[in-house]
């Protein structure tokens, strides 16, 4: 559902502005905290979030939306994506 995101040019640089890691997580890197909430070690946890988002929620702001990715949003949410390009 990403991939069509992935492929634009805009979103990598907006990933790249707002992301301090300045990339987007790579296969295995949610293994051990799903493992971790999947397991008996958990078990104390509640009502707390595990952040994984390579330091995006820690940023405040970042670029606007290009325009060619609420197009690309429409296309791949269809009249989902349509209302939130509107909203925009």
């Amino acid at each position: 559902m990403t991939a069509p995101f992935f492929a634009l040019e805009p979103y990598w640089e907006r990933i790249q502005q707002m992301t301090p890691m300045k990339r987007v997580g790579n296969d295995g890197e949610l293994d051990a905290a799903l493992l971790f909430l999947a397991s008996d070690a958990s078990s104390f946890m509640t009502g707390a979030s595990l952040v994984i988002d390579g330091g995006v929620s820690c940023t405040v702001g970042g670029t606007d939306y290009e325009p060619v990715m609420f197009e690309a949003m429409v296309d791949v949410a269809g009249e989902f994506g349509k209302a939130i390009g509107a909203a925009y």
